[in-house]
């Protein structure tokens, strides 16, 4: 069995028309149940090795990257893609 994670950006829903948002994105991810716990523990670790404060329920955002240096911008993207490509 896996868990699968979608999530969706740039649409507004019934506003099919709206200028302000004119592409709609699609994206997710798939992690094995027996993978889950250790997936799950190594990317919160990764996330509280970056970010002082985690409030309750974080998810972790495109704006969350931006407002970072470009260095660590990178190293949190290379680290996330090296978690999924590990499990």
């Amino acid at each position: 069995m896996h868990f699968f994670y979608l999530d969706e950006a740039g649409c507004t829903g019934a506003k099919l028309n709206d200028r302000n948002q004119p592409i709609f994105t699609l994206g997710g991810i798939s992690v094995s149940d027996e993978k889950w716990m250790k997936t799950n523990s190594e990317f919160l670790d990764l996330i509280k090795s970056y970010f002082t404060t985690i409030p309750r329920n974080f998810e972790l955002h495109t704006s969350d990257l931006l407002a970072q240096n470009r260095t660590t911008q990178i190293g949190i993207v290379t680290k996330l893609m090296n978690l999924y490509l590990k499990y």
